[in-house]
C-alpha cells in the first residue's frame, strides 16, 4: 500500500522524495491527496476482509475530505 502512495505523491507534482513525513504534510494540507489515502486504506482493508475498517475509512474520507470514492473502485498507481 505504502509503494502506490509514494506513486500517487510523486504522480500528483509534488517535489522531493516521498518521504512518510512529506506524504504526512501532503495529505494533511491537500484534500485530493488527503482522499486518495484514504481511499487506498479502504482498498486495502477491504482486500484483506476487515469491512467494517473498510467502511469505517470510507466514512472518514467522506466526512474530511468532502468526497466519496467507494473501496470498491479500482484505481490504479499514480493516479495525480
Amino acid at each position: 500500500m505504502f509503494d502506490v502512495l509514494k506513486q500517487d505523491y510523486l504522480a500528483s507534482r509534488a517535489r522531493g522524495r516521498a518521504t512518510a513525513g512529506r506524504m504526512l504534510c501532503r495529505a494533511v494540507s491537500d484534500a485530493g491527496f488527503r482522499a486518495m489515502c484514504f481511499y487506498r486504506l479502504a482498498r486495502w482493508c477491504r482486500a484483506r476482509g476487515f469491512r467494517l475498517a473498510a467502511v469505517l475509512a470510507e466514512r472518514l474520507m467522506h466526512h474530511l475530505s468532502h468526497c466519496w470514492i467507494s473501496s470498491l473502485a479500482e484505481i490504479g498507481p499514480g493516479f495525480g
